[in-house]
Formats: structure tokens, C-alpha cells, sequence
């Protein structure tokens, strides 16, 4: 049946947002349509210790979450309330959980449900919203895939991709080995955090621009990147270009604008203001981020003067931003919060003001840098995958935490799983509504909504499944071959060397890089049974990056020493 516009009557196509005659709003059929896909989900929180947060009463909070239900119901969005204070029935005893309870206690709740509701045939909620921090729902923290050796410094990774998966302890195993990914995941995962100088009015004012915003019209984009990484950038954020969503900016200097991302070191914290768009709704960030505690803000390196570090975008410059929007970033810490105030963390400022959607890394992110010479492919890997496909499958019409789930499967699809491919796909978490869609206004077409109630695996259960190992092996060992094993321990010794020395050719021939020692080895085994080499440098050969920023490159090889890829980290 053809569409007219309610206001002028002239005939549209059925996907257009607006009318071209005379500019009138169209509501799509998907949109009054009862028959429209509905969304379900949990919202999962503690209230007693919410309410404690926030200095209000539990029924204040309980009324709040209640009438964000109705108002997400008349969206076709069926969220019910899980309240992990309530009093739970265990074998011998009832308890209620807290501060100290592990995660997958928390996480058989969610697995009570989902066993309800397929007793009772109904669709199962797919959708699982986290309301507050650490302090209220536990993020768990996982050992580290990298071992000792990673440079994270407390050697864990904060992630809530565990809570897709509601198994029960035995996933504290499954997802340190790589098993996790061939399970079948049930949520789809965001979490709404809150600092810990939250008020009321942070919960309150999220929950109502959440409502008001169901889906996020986009017109304005904004991308600023580290120079070492602008080609990859743009190849990331190709999709927003070819969209129209960057403005078309005057000639500028290539130190400050590559295409339409501009650059840091040049464009730093005391110009920023002439360029940054606060009328933006969609922010692509490629920079450094930090740990520590003061410093709070994304950095980027000059390629000329590797001691020319400078800010780039902080808290105050995000709060800025006037219209409802969407925050991806690739930095390192690019989404910390626990502990933090807002002041200190990009992620709880963003969450504070108008960001509806925030993608981000709980620890140190890796990605690909630039290739050296000009005519040579840009290639990209890690952070580059899933925030650039995160991008692309909201634009295609996916919701918020469906985008990031289908993101992370097609990395998997297009790399080798190793430590530091897992790294990724636990540390990049969903910040904010995961039924949130993205509209792209400047196209005039509307993209239909797509879910899927079957999740399923993040990788293809018919891959060959290994267990993921990460063997450190020693840089530098005194050897007396003596003995027998003395001399065997020699001739590895020795192997070890010759691997080395080769990395060290190809990253000469291929990057630049000059010959060094790296700062840690190990001998790995991926998701799908390839064996190899991890290998880190350190490319802070000055030690000029700022407390808590880190500048290595990590290397992935073959067990013959061939270099199968190379991430920086961010």
C-alpha cells in the first residue's frame, strides 16, 4: 500500500523519515504497527543498595524502574524487573545477595527466569539491562589472558559478557579458556553505570532520555584520531562517511584533518573548542587512554616528536554535547568507571549528560596501526573490528546490544582467536539501553528493525574447539649446558633466539620498527588449535607517554616466526 504524507499528501517510499516537499516527520508502518517485533528483557538491579546510592527510598527507586517499564511497553519494549535484593530461596535457607556475592549468583537469577519462561513456552527476554555500577551488580573481573606479562597492572579484565551466559562457576573456567565462546549466549548485554558521586537525577534523567529517545536520530557525526592510526580510522569509519554524516570541512592542514577525522597531537584540548561539534550524534574516538587516576582524558601522539603527547578530548568537552548521542571509542580504559567520580571518567560524564550509547574498553585495547608505505593495504584487527562493525550493524537497523554481540562475531570471522583476540571481545562492553536503535536522518531511509530471539555462539560451534593457552617463555635465562637438560635448554634457548631475530626482520622491513628486545614472549594456542608466538615491545623507547598510557606493539606469529598480525595499543 503506498505512503502519503499526513501533511501535504504527496506519495512516499516506504522507507522515507521525512517528506522531501514539505519536511514533515513520517512515522513508519514498524512503528504503529501492533504486529511490530517486540523486545524483551530484563531489568536487572539491587534496589535496597541502589536506594542506599542515591539517598532516596526503595519505592522511589522501584517506582522510578516501574514507570520506565510502562513507557518502554508502549515502545514495543517488554523489560520486567529482576531486584537481586529481594530475599533468594536456596536449598537449606534464604539469603539475599550482596557486595561480596560472586557474579554467577547473580547470573542463576537470570537463568531462573529464562527457565520460566521456556517452561511456560514464551518468548525468552534476550535483552539484559544492568542498572548501576560495580557497587550495585558486580562486573566480574577475570584473570587476564596475557598472564603476568600483560601490561595491565592489576592483570584483570573487568567484563559483563559473562552475564550472557548465566551457567553457572563452571564459565569461570569456560571463558579463561575460550570455551565460553561456543556456548550459546542468552542476553544481550548494557549496563547503565553510576559513579560514586551519583545522584538520583543521573538514574532518573538517563531512564527519561532513554524514553524519549528509543530510537537516536543521527545527522551529525564527529571523529578525531592518534595520526599513527588515521588511515585505519578512516577505513573503521567508512560507513559513516559514505553515510553523510561527516560535515564537509574547509581545507585544513593534513596535521590537523585527514579526510574528515581530525588529528592529535595538533588539534588538542586548547583548540578543540574551534572544532568539535556539540550538535554531533554519533562520536568516533581512536586515541590513547589511560588508568590513572588523573589522567582522565584521550591522548594522541605526534608521529613526528614521539615525545609530543598531547590532550585530546576530556570529560568537560563531552558534557558539552547538546543533542542525545553515541560515544565509540577504541582507547585504552576508554570506559572505566569503577571507582571513579564523573570528573575522572570519559564514560560516567557521557552517561551523566546526553550519551544514550557508549561503547568502550575495561583495560588496555589493541588495534592496527598505519602501513608504512602508501601503497600498501590498510589492514585492521581488534578494536578496529568490533567498533567499526558496532557502527554498521546499529546503521543496518540492529539494537544496541544485538550490534555489539553481532560485531564481535564477525571478528572472530575475520581473525585467528589467540590472548589478545580474547582480550578484545571480553573487555569492549555496552554502556546504556542495549534496545536502542540508531537513525540515520541525512539518508531520508529508515533501516527495519532486526532480532533475533536465538543469540547463539560467538563462534561456529562447527570450528575445531581448543583450549586457549598462553605459555610464557623466558626472555633472557643463564644457561650452563652442563647437562644433558642444560644443553636441551640451550638449543631452545637458542631456537627461541632465531624466532626473534626474524620478527625483528619483518618488523624492520615492514613497519620501520628497529631491531629490539621484546619485553615478554609466550607460546600460545588459539580457539581453533593454531600454535605460535606472542610477542611485546615497547615502543616508548623515550619513556615520554604520561602516567598510565602504554605504547607497545604486540605481535602475533607463526611457530616458524612468520608474522601473522601486529596491534598497537591504544
Amino acid at each position: 500500500m503506498p505512503m502519503f504524507c499526513p501533511e501535504c499528501g504527496n506519495q512516499l517510499d516506504d522507507d522515507m523519515l521525512f517528506c522531501p516537499e514539505c519536511g514533515t516527520k513520517v512515522e513508519l508502518e514498524y512503528e504503529k504497527n501492533s504486529e511490530a517485533p517486540i523486545l524483551k528483557g530484563i531489568l536487572f538491579t539491587h534496589i535496597p543498595n541502589l536506594a542506599r546510592k542515591l539517598s532516596v527510598s526503595q519505592q522511589d527507586i522501584t517506582e522510578l524502574l516501574k514507570s520506565y517499564i510502562k513507557l518502554k511497553a508502549e515502545q514495543g519494549v517488554l523489560y520486567r524487573l529482576a531486584d537481586t535484593g529481594v530475599e533468594q530461596k536456596g536449598f537449606f535457607s534464604k539469603r539475599s545477595l550482596d557486595q561480596n556475592s560472586p557474579w554467577y549468583e547473580y547470573a542463576d537469577i537470570l537463568k531462573q527466569i529464562h527457565d520460566e519462561e521456556t517452561r511456560k513456552r514464551e518468548e525468552p527476554s534476550t535483552f539484559l539491562f544492568i542498572i548501576g555500577g560495580d557497587d550495585i551488580i558486580p562486573m566480574p573481573a577475570l584473570p587476564h589472558y596475557l598472564g603476568d606479562k600483560a601490561s595491565d597492572p592489576d592483570k584483570k579484565i573487568d567484563t559483563d559478557l559473562l552475564y550472557a551466559y548465566p551457567y553457572g562457576t563452571k564459565m569461570n573456567d569456560a571463558i579463561r579458556s575460550g570455551e565460553i565462546f561456543f556456548y550459546d549466549a542468552l542476553f544481550y548485554v548494557g549496563r547503565l553505570p553510576l559513579a560514586t558521586d551519583a545522584v538520583y537525577q543521573d538514574l532518573a534523567g538517563y531512564l527519561q532520555r532513554a524514553v524519549e529517545n528509543p530510537v537516536i536520530e543521527i545527522d551529525a557525526g564527529y571523529g578525531q584520531c592518534d595520526p599513527h592510526w588515521m588511515k585505519v580510522t578512516a577505513k573503521v569509519t567508512n560507513r559513516m562517511s559514505r553515510e553523510q554524516l561527516f560535515p564537509s570541512y574547509k581545507p585544513l592542514p593534513k596535521e590537523i584533518l585527514y579526510g574528515q577525522l581530525f588529528l592529535t597531537p595538533e588539534v588538542d584540548h586548547n583548540i578543540i573548542g574551534q572544532v568539535f561539534n556539540t550538535n554531533a550524534q554519533l562520536f568516533f574516538f581512536n586515541l590513547h587512554g589511560s588508568a590513572a587516576k588523573d589522567t582522565f582524558y584521550f591522548l594522541g601522539q605526534s608521529t613526528k616528536n614521539p615525545e609530543d603527547w598531547r590532550i585530546a578530548v576530556f570529560p568537560a568537552a563531552i558534557a558539552a554535547c547538546k543533542q542525545p548521542n553515541v560515544i565509540v571509542s577504541e582507547a585504552c580504559y576508554g570506559a572505566r568507571f569503577i571507582g571513579f567520580d564523573k570528573e575522572h571518567s570519559m564514560l560516567l560524564t557521557a552517561m551523566s549528560t546526553n550519551t544514550l550509547i557508549y561503547l568502550g574498553a575495561s583495560r588496555v585495547a589493541y588495534g592496527q596501526p598505519d602501513p608504512r608505505e602508501a601503497n600498501s593495504p590498510v589492514l585492521m584487527n581488534n578494536a578496529d573490528i568490533v567498533t567499526g562493525e558496532f557502527v554498521n550493524n546499529m546503521l543496518d537497523g540492529l539494537p544496541a546490544g544485538a550490534a555489539l554481540f553481532e560485531a564481535k562475531r564477525i571478528m572472530h570471522q575475520t581473525s585467528e582467536i589467540g590472548p589478545v583476540e580474547s582480550t578484545t571481545l571480553v573487555e569492549f562492553n555496552l554502556f546504556g539501553d542495549p534496545t536502542l536503535f540508531i537513525m540515520n536522518k541525512k539518508m531520508n531511509k529508515a533501516s527495519k528493525p532486526a532480532t533475533n530471539t536465538n543469540i547463539g555462539t560467538l563462534i561456529n560451534p562447527t570450528t575445531a574447539s581448543c583450549k586457549l593457552e598462553n605459555v610464557p617463555i623466558p626472555i633472557e635465562e643463564e644457561t650452563k649446558p652442563m647437562s644433558l637438560l642444560a644443553q636441551v635448554r640451550a638449543q631452545v634457548d637458542a631456537n627461541i633466539a632465531e624466532i626473534q631475530s626474524k620478527i625483528n626482520d619483518q618488523l624492520y622491513k615492514e613497519w620501520g620498527i628497529s631491531p629490539r628486545k621484546p619485553i615478554s614472549m609466550s607460546r600460545t594456542t588459539s580457539v581453533s588449535g593454531q600454535k605460535g608466538y606472542e610477542i611485546q615491545y615497547n615502543l616508548d623507547e623515550h619513556k615520554s607517554a604520561p602516567d598510565g598510557f602504554y605504547n607497545l606493539m604486540s605481535v602475533s606469529s607463526d611457530m616458524n616466526g612468520k608474522i601473522r598480525s601486529v596491534r598497537i595499543t591504544k
